[in-house]
């Protein structure tokens, strides 16, 4: 009996192809997130000075 991490276990319900599509689409998400977010701060910033 193999030990199964929740990556693993999900990628196996899934199937590898659309798992990797499925975290490269949250990564990208993510990094889309954070630079809106970096963006509204350097606005403020740029704002107040």
């Amino acid at each position: 009996m193999t030990n199964l991490s929740l990556r693993e276990k999900h990628k196996s319900r899934v199937g590898p192809v659309d798992y990797k599509r499925n975290y490269r689409a949250k990564r990208d998400g993510d990094r889309a997130t954070w630079l809106i977010f970096i963006s509204m701060l350097v606005s403020v910033v740029f704002m107040i000075s």
